[in-house]
């Protein structure tokens, strides 16, 4: 057995792949779909929002449903829902409906959510302790080139025929779900999943809360900012004549810092401590600084990049924790992914409501960075229960 789970976990980290490849290429394409049907700000953070909503809620009853149906089930019934969603996209683009593209995003967040919890608890569980490390470094660079990728073709896609990148995204997520087929019937002739849970659950590895919900907090200013960005960014990069392939390229840059940091992330686990998951939220407040006062395509490329990289490492380090504290459950992973779907939600809301507020493309980065400095606040002071505790 310990020379087989390897193999099907390296599937997963495929699947992961390529559902966020599909993810990428929609997710963009709602936004860019959005401009194109001249949303106004709060239009465009609502838009951006819904998929995020509808996946927070979902996140948040996986553990219940995952239990009920299993966890194989669930991400599969996401593959498929998320698939039918996309391609019902299109109908957005024919009546020109800014609701129904608000509604269908939400749909698809549901679905998604159905999916992500279920798959991280089942390549989470199926690791030994000692090799978690090294398989979250795995799981991380694959969803995140996953979603890299797809941004980057997703306005190259959309050039074509706004059609074109919800069609492909939709016959990637039903690819998706076709594995999923073939790989439950593998795991049902083993009881790899239920083993290594219980390893898990019985291992002696510590852990504080306090560091859990350090780690959530700065996942949480990660997705607040980079939801703002992919939300709300290609209408300003209209105002500067970019064009949606141009728009992709950058923030292809902005997630490519994703994968570099996950690369580095295990020289990184073993110095993971309250400093270390402060400063990283320092820097995330900083990067968001930085494309408030960018003003130049090169400048924005040099920003996208440090804040992908800076919150590539709030990322890992959630993660990380999320999956060592659930045990046997996918409690850890819905936290993490819920934390995702909140932030996602209202960093575009609140981003948008700014925006046509001062009717300044800049302020929604400011914005962050000032409910960045809150979150920090709230870090410092979690700081000092963790030493109050630990005298």
């Amino acid at each position: 057995m310990n020379g087989s789970w390897g193999a099907v976990e390296m599937v997963w980290c495929l699947l992961a792949f390529l559902m966020d490849m599909a993810g990428g290429i929609v997710i963009l394409a709602i936004q860019i779909l959005g401009v194109e049907l001249n949303a106004t700000d709060v239009q465009l953070g609502l838009i951006g929002a819904a998929s995020p909503l509808g996946y927070a809620v979902s996140s948040l009853c996986n553990p219940r449903v995952s239990s009920a149906i299993g966890r194989e089930r669930s991400a599969f019934i996401g593959s498929v829902v998320y698939a039918i969603a996309a391609l019902s996209l299109t109908l957005a683009y024919c009546t020109r409906s800014i609701f129904a593209l608000m509604v269908i995003s939400t749909v698809s967040g549901i679905a998604i959510g159905f999916y992500w919890p279920a798959v991280q608890a089942l390549m989470g569980t199926s690791a030994p302790q000692e090799k978690l490390p090294h398989f979250i470094t795995i799981y991380n660079i694959a969803w995140s080139f996953g979603r890299t990728i797809g941004m980057r073709f997703s306005g190259i896609l959309f050039m074509h025929s706004p059609h074109t990148p919800f069609v492909v995204g939709a016959l990637i997520s039903f690819l998706v779900a076709s594995v999923l087929v073939a790989l439950q019937k593998e795991s049902s002739h083993h009881e790899r999943t239920k083993a290594h849970s219980e390893a898990i659950a019985q291992s002696n590895v510590e852990f504080d809360e306090l560091i859990v919900a350090s780690a959530q907090l700065g996942n949480l200013l990660r997705v607040l900012t980079v939801g703002a960005v992919v939300a709300l960014f290609p209408k300003w990069a209209k105002w500067m004549n970019l064009n949606p392939a141009q728009v992709s390229g950058l923030i292809f840059l902005l997630l490519g810092g994703h994968v570099v940091s996950f690369i580095a992330a295990p020289l990184l686990y073993r110095w993971i401590n309250p400093k270390m998951l402060i400063t990283i939220k320092a820097a995330i407040i900083i990067s968001s600084i930085s494309i408030a006062i960018s003003s130049r395509v090169w400048h924005f490329a040099l920003s996208f990049t440090f804040v992908g990289i800076c919150a590539g490492l709030a990322c890992t380090t959630s993660t990380y924790y999320s999956i060592l504290s659930q045990g046997k459950t996918t409690r850890g992973s819905a936290r993490h992914e819920a934390t995702v779907g909140s932030g996602s939600v209202f960093g575009p809301v609140i981003g948008g409501w700014i925006a046509q507020l001062t009717l300044q493309p800049r302020s929604p980065y400011l914005l962050m960075a000032f409910l960045g400095l809150c979150l920090l606040a709230l870090d410092l002071c979690y700081l000092l229960r963790h030493k109050l505790r630990t005298r």
